[in-house]
């Protein structure tokens, strides 16, 4: 019994490795994410500028301006749509990532869970046992005392 306590403790430990490698993979999906997300945002703010930038040569009737403008826009709008594929991208890997670290994390509890209902089974045999021992020393006490007895 104390042997297969020992290797599902052995296991439950593997487990719980795993889960802080999954949480690290889970943790750089996030990064990875929300700097894709700022940059997004950093070029959707670059987007309104240069389209303000457009009015405005256009206001003046500076035809140059607004060509500049209106190419920085079809640049940026490329920019933003190659980032948001890129988003979708790392998306999935973030699911990806934060499903594994749920399963992980799960089973590393269900291991817990077993090693604790083991150890308690390991607790209890030897209390069993010693008890029995007792029980013998003291009915063979007994036994040998009524012996002597008659």
């Amino acid at each position: 019994m104390l042997s297969k306590l020992r290797s599902m403790q052995r296991v439950a430990a593997l487990y719980a490795v795993m889960v802080e490698a999954r949480a690290y993979d889970l943790e750089v999906a996030t990064m990875r994410l929300r700097a894709t997300e700022m940059e997004i945002e950093r070029r959707e703010s670059f987007l309104a500028e240069a389209f303000n930038d457009g009015r405005l040569a256009l206001k003046v009737e500076n035809t140059l301006d607004w060509r500049v403008a209106e190419v920085t826009t079809l640049v940026a709008h490329r920019d933003i749509a190659a980032l948001a594929e890129r988003r979708l991208v790392e998306f999935d890997q973030f699911d990806i990532a934060n499903a594994e670290y749920i399963q992980g994390k799960q089973r590393s509890e269900q291991l817990k869970r077993i090693v604790d209902e083991m150890r308690l089974q390991a607790v209890t045999a030897e209390a069993r046992f010693e008890q029995a021992r007792s029980d013998d020393r003291f009915l063979g006490r007994k036994h040998w005392l009524s012996l002597q007895r008659h």
